[in-house]
Order: structure tokens, then C-alpha cells, then sequence
């Protein structure tokens, strides 16, 4: 009877040093392993929106650039375009006040639309 009984404290002893050590590696695990693992994860996170935002900022800023040089070209062709209307060679002739107003006006419009089409905060 005192075989068995020994038998038994020391299976108890055994499991309870198993269960602490299972406890600890759990804990170990989730402090050492896990919880920085979430935290670079959250960390790579943010860089990649950060990097996707200044990608989109550099896209827009382009795009709003290749618009304003395209509205450019095309004032500077309706220009010269009413000049050849009028008979002039030269692209930067002097055109009546109501033709030059429209153009004008319309450039300002278009470069308007750029403005608003890509905005950059």
C-alpha cells in the first residue's frame, strides 16, 4: 500500500511539472513569438499603405502634370490655329480681343479641370 501510494505523489508531482512547463512554453510562445510577430505584421502594414499613398500622390502629381503640358500644347495649336485662320505665319500673332478672350477663356477652363480631375492633397 505504501508502494502505491508513492506511486501516486510521484505521478501527481510529475504531472504537475508537466503542466507547469506546458503553461510556461505557452506563455513564452505567446510573448517571445506571437505578440511581436503581430507587431511587425501591423508595422509592415502601415509602410505598405504609407509606400501605396506616396505612390498615388507621385501618380496623380504626374498625371495632373501630363494634363496641364497637354491643355499647353493644345492652347498654343488653337492659337496658331486661329492665326492661320486670320493669315498670319506666326503662332504667336495678335488675334482680335473676342478670339483671344475665348481661347484664354478656355485654357483657364481646362487647366481648371486638370486641377480638379487630379487633385494632390
Amino acid at each position: 500500500m505504501n508502494l502505491s501510494r508513492l506511486n501516486l505523489n510521484t505521478v501527481l508531482k510529475i504531472c504537475a511539472c508537466v503542466g507547469i512547463v506546458l503553461g510556461s512554453l505557452s506563455i513564452f510562445y505567446y510573448l517571445v513569438i506571437f505578440l511581436p510577430r503581430i507587431a511587425q505584421q501591423k508595422i509592415d502594414i502601415r509602410q505598405q499603405e504609407k509606400e501605396e499613398a506616396k505612390r498615388k500622390i507621385s501618380e496623380t502629381k504626374s498625371n495632373r502634370a501630363d494634363c496641364l503640358s497637354w491643355e499647353r500644347k493644345l492652347y498654343l495649336k488653337h492659337w496658331a490655329d486661329f492665326c492661320r485662320q486670320k493669315g498670319d505665319d506666326d503662332p504667336d500673332c495678335k488675334l482680335p480681343l473676342e478670339v483671344a478672350d475665348r481661347v484664354e477663356k478656355t485654357y483657364k477652363e481646362r487647366l481648371a479641370l486638370c486641377y480638379r480631375s487630379y487633385p494632390v492633397q
